[in-house]
């Protein structure tokens, strides 16, 4: 809790917990964007800064994925919760413009 004072939002790579299934993210059609975080970082359940999670991102191309966390439940070692899938692009253009955040259109893997 005493990190949020001198944040403003956190990134946390995940892209080894995506890799490994330990993090899987799918389309509900009626929920949206849903993940479960298997062994998840319990520490970040007191955050309350906008969260992103670093799903894949290939330093030399530039491409990749976030997950913007809308909501989420710790129990146990587990996570579960909802977000909105965004391309590294569109962050980088978020983070440098201030160029708003769009949903991608996830078929999310």
């Amino acid at each position: 809790m005493a990190r949020e004072a001198h944040t403003d939002l956190w990134i946390l790579n995940c892209r080894a917990a995506h890799r490994t299934n330990r993090l899987p993210v799918w389309e509900d059609p009626n929920l949206g964007g849903l993940f479960r975080w298997d062994r998840s970082w319990q520490g970040f359940a007191v955050a309350k800064r906008p969260v992103y999670l670093n799903l894949e991102l290939n330093i030399h191309t530039g491409q990749g994925r976030f997950l913007e966390v809308t909501a989420w439940a710790f129990d146990g070692y587990r996570t579960v919760g909802t977000g909105q899938v965004h391309t590294a692009a569109a962050m980088r253009s978020w983070m440098r413009y201030d160029i708003p955040l769009a949903a991608e259109n996830p078929a999310v893997r």
